[in-house]
């Protein structure tokens, strides 16, 4: 789904899944997997607290590997695959209409205030 205010990490992330589908059919023989996790607690998300939707990097990284060998595609963790499931079901107006008045605001501003303390 697209995604408001963050439009080359959009397009990149994008990329890289029509280039993992592609390379996954051209080359059947090879396990591919196209991890799509929602917010990970790390350096890119100024290790935010876990929480419902914010997970650790080890319980990502633990659910994308049960998923190795039986799919191309996964979200990791069980609670990011069910958001990304209900996000599917969205119109994306109705997703950009949350995410630019709703959550954007405070992704934005967090990332703001870990840039100034970290200069």
């Amino acid at each position: 789904m697209p995604l408001p205010l963050h439009n080359i990490y959009s397009a990149s992330k994008g990329y890289v899944g029509r280039l993992t589908k592609n390379l996954s059919l051209a080359y059947s023989e090879i396990d591919w997997l196209l991890l799509k996790p929602s917010e990970v607690s790390t350096a890119m998300t100024c290790y935010r607290q876990q929480d419902l939707l914010t997970v650790s990097a080890r319980q990502c990284v633990s659910g994308a590997l049960g998923d190795l060998g039986r799919r191309v595609e996964t979200n990791g963790y069980v609670t990011h695959k069910i958001q990304s499931y209900i996000y599917s079901c969205l119109p994306a107006s109705v997703f950009n209409y949350f995410w630019t008045r709703f959550f954007a605001p405070e992704f934005m501003a967090e990332r703001q205030i870990f840039q100034k303390a970290a200069s």
